[in-house]
């Protein structure tokens, strides 16, 4: 199989062993026409002009901060802002002796460090759907957008992948589980709601779909191998139906019938005039995401009651189903939750939206063993996924094991669950030996000690 980068790992990017190999990958991709024009579509929905003042986040090497620079002449400025060292020395690299009004910044894209109301223009091209708390992300946007400003971002949905291949569920099965290695591959269809709950107006949503028709081009951009490769180590498929899927794809190239596509959109809007926007993320989130607050919009963590049984049922089978099959002890916790898992000194946490369960996560007390409770249950609504809910479930849920006294918690998972296990290493949680197990699907056990400093 070819080299492709880690395509899940772009905010590691520095960590990896070969970091020019996601430049090679980002050159790749940038070649394509099609991308050329959704960058170009970026652009023009800026509406930038002489004296203009622009941000790109996640600028990659600088190819868009520099063709943006030429839309805002000499008396403007663009500055690319980037997680990643290697990728900001690339754009410098790109850009010395050109002269032109353009900087470059590294630092952390839910954290811009600029203050309030400083651009006139705020992009975002593909990179959304690799962060784990979009919204945040484009809050912050707004928060340095002034008045009047536009906002511009595009990124891809990756459930709408597709590839003409003889062998339909195996198909969707390989699709499916590429598109849940990434924190928000939903965030294509999210983009506009997002950008209604940070009340920006004039919102405009415009799809672009790439199509190849030629398998080696398509496998570079869409890693059909490399998603073929880790299904496999997941074991969610066997080498024989790997090489056979593989095997389809590049023979129905050899005939000339090769096709497959992915679709993105973008989405743009202008920050209100009379703007009461918050001056920062913190007051934004405690804005739409607290309790007392109670703004329309807001994401309230409560504790279990009744009423909410059938949404902690109905929210676990769920995801349960997606991946797996439902096994005794599902049965036993999401039927009787109040005798498995309250009774025994547990708790059960609910994240709800205008009176609607979204999210919940259990803390199961354990009865023998090293560890004082165990981490289980959490499911988000997928229509409510990229919000960094399950951020918030996680760390409410911690808490209220410290405050029941608790050194430790432990939690099981399996690692074709990509998200979730990145989920859990910002909790704290680190992979531990392998515990007795009542699942089937278990395949990684991680363990949060609360008496470290890392965990305080």
């Amino acid at each position: 199989m070819i080299d492709q980068p880690e395509i899940t790992r772009w905010t590691a990017l520095d960590e990896t062993p070969s970091p020019s190999a996601f430049i090679e990958y980002l050159n790749a991709v940038s070649s394509l026409t099609a991308i050329q024009r959704i960058k170009q579509q970026t652009f023009d929905r800026l509406q930038a002009g002489e004296g203009d003042h622009l941000l790109d986040v996640g600028c990659d090497a600088g190819d868009d901060v520099r063709a943006l620079a030429q839309r805002v002449g000499k008396t403007g400025r663009v500055v690319g802002f980037e997680v990643s060292a290697t990728m900001i020395e690339e754009a410098r690299r790109r850009s010395s002796g050109l002269n032109l009004p353009i900087e470059f910044c590294l630092g952390d894209a839910d954290r811009l460090d600029f203050p309030n109301e400083t651009f006139t223009g705020c992009r975002i091209d593909r990179v959304l759907v690799h962060l784990d708390d979009p919204l945040r992300t484009l809050s912050e946007m707004v928060r340095v957008l002034r008045p009047g400003g536009r906002l511009v971002a595009f990124d891809f949905d990756w459930e709408t992948l597709i590839v003409d291949a003889p062998d339909r569920a195996l198909t969707r099965r390989l699709l499916n589980f590429f598109c849940d290695q990434g924190p928000s591959r939903w965030i294509g269809r999210q983009l506009r709601g997002l950008c209604s709950l940070l009340a920006l107006t004039e919102i405009d949503v415009a799809a672009a779909t790439l199509e190849f028709v030629d398998y080696t081009q398509a496998n570079r951009v869409l890693m059909f191998e490399a998603t073929a490769k880790q299904a496999v180590a997941a074991g969610l498929a066997t080498e024989a139906e790997a090489e056979r899927w593989l095997h389809g794809l590049e023979q129905s190239h050899a005939e000339g019938r090769f096709f497959a596509a992915l679709t993105g959109f973008c989405v743009s809007g202008r920050k209100p005039v009379a703007s009461a926007q918050p001056s920062s993320f913190g007051e934004h989130r405690h804005d739409q995401r607290t309790k007392s607050m109670q703004s329309p919009n807001a994401i309230s963590i409560v504790s279990y009651d009744a009423r909410y049984q059938s949404d902690f049922k109905r929210l676990n089978e769920a995801w349960i189903r997606e991946y797996f099959e439902m096994e005794e002890t599902d049965h036993k916790a999401l039927d009787h939750p109040e005798q498995y898992i309250i009774a025994s000194g547990g708790e059960i946490l609910f994240a709800i939206e205008r009176d609607t369960v979204v999210g919940t996560c259990a803390l199961i007390r354990t009865d023998s063993g090293p560890f004082d409770f165990e981490l289980a249950k959490m499911a988000v609504d997928p229509r409510f996924r990229g919000r960094g809910i399950g951020q918030q479930l996680g760390a409410a849920i911690i808490e209220r094991a410290r405050r029941l006294g608790a050194k430790t918690i432990f939690l099981e998972s399996n690692t074709i669950l990509a998200p979730a296990i990145s989920l859990y290493r910002k909790l704290g949680f680190v992979e531990t030996e392998r515990q007795p197990t009542p699942y089937a699907r278990g395949n990684i056990h991680m363990v949060l000690d609360l008496r470290s400093k890392d965990a305080e």
